[in-house]
């Protein structure tokens, strides 16, 4: 169901969207930070790992969808930026969770917490001195949009009388498939959130309204379609190089392309 969090804010959802976009288009791409520097000593898996192991210590302790998202954004930007260790990745990866943390959510994590799930292999001062250094290299900026947050307004921007919320579970679960992937990851916020969207939309049969969602989103804030096309294509390759054969009948509904869709 819509919370009355939610049902308070429908009014205002073009300005809030529009506020978000503004944020997005502001931030500088991170791109492919990783093998476009020949000195970073880190490679994608080894970030990959990373980021579903924040995302594992994230669900032992019940966050959201928009922290979890919000700490592999800081992620990103802090190794796109400093030339890190591979030996202190772990440390990274707790401290974006807790800064993440501060921001969205008012769960007790400690710095005992943190220094635990690490196996006791950072002090209290390392925790504390990389979460100072961490927030100065990134210019204290943490008023980032993700697209779960995007994909919430994208849809109660329609106006329609609908319960959204299984479509946005289905959407935040491609959306995080995206975010724990290196190269799908690349793609912005906001076209994670769409692709995300069109592909649940697809998966409960819902073409329909998912054609009438894309042309109305399009006329309001205006779609890249081929690099929307491109990173459906590249979310629908993974499920189905993921997936086991047995089970990938149900991924069919997804071959549509987005670019036949935007013409």
């Amino acid at each position: 169901m819509i919370s009355k969090k939610e049902l308070l804010t429908l009014d205002y959802n073009s300005d809030v969207l529009s506020y978000m976009l503004e944020i997005e288009r502001s931030l500088p791409a991170i791109g492919d930070y990783i093998h476009l520097n020949p000195d970073i000593e880190i490679e994608s898996w080894m970030r990959d790992k990373l980021v579903n192991w924040v995302v594992s210590v994230g669900e032992d302790i019940g966050i959201s969808i928009e922290t979890a998202q919000l700490a592999i954004t800081l992620i990103n930007q802090f190794l796109a930026t400093v030339h890190t260790k591979k030996a202190v990745l772990q440390l990274v990866g707790i401290v974006c969770l807790m800064i993440a943390l501060k921001y969205h959510e008012s769960i007790g994590f400690t710095l005992d917490h943190a220094i635990e799930h690490c196996g006791n292999v950072y002090s209290r001062e390392d925790i504390q001195a990389t979460e100072i250094f961490l927030l100065q290299k990134l210019d204290w900026c943490l008023k980032i949009p993700t697209a779960a947050e995007l994909s919430k307004q994208l849809l109660y921007i329609t106006g329609v009388s609908y319960d959204f919320t299984k479509i946005l579970e289905r959407s935040n679960s491609f959306a995080m498939l995206c975010y724990c992937d290196y190269s799908l990851n690349q793609f912005s916020p906001l076209a994670i959130s769409i692709v995300s969207i069109v592909c649940a939309l697809e998966q409960y049969n819902q073409k329909n309204f998912r054609d009438q969602w894309l042309k109305l989103i399009n006329t309001k804030i205006g779609l890249d379609a081929p690099v929307l096309d491109q990173c459906k294509r590249a979310l629908v390759h993974k499920l189905y190089r993921e997936t086991p054969e047995q089970s990938k009948d149900r991924l069919k509904c997804l071959r549509d392309s987005l670019m036949k869709l935007l013409i």
